[in-house]
């Protein structure tokens, strides 16, 4: 999502629920854990 318009520049779909997020200011990156065990990393890069 766009912090300035709020427009979605992503929309991802899993089987499963998220149950958690949570953003590394050192490393730029925001991590996604799910119900079912799968963690994702998302690499945000700076514009």
């Amino acid at each position: 999502m766009d912090e300035i318009t709020g427009k979605i520049l992503l929309n991802i779909k899993y089987k499963s629920c998220l149950n958690a997020v949570k953003y590394c200011l050192n490393l730029n990156i925001i991590i996604a854990c799910h119900d079912n065990g799968t963690i994702f990393a998302y690499f945000l890069e700076e514009s």
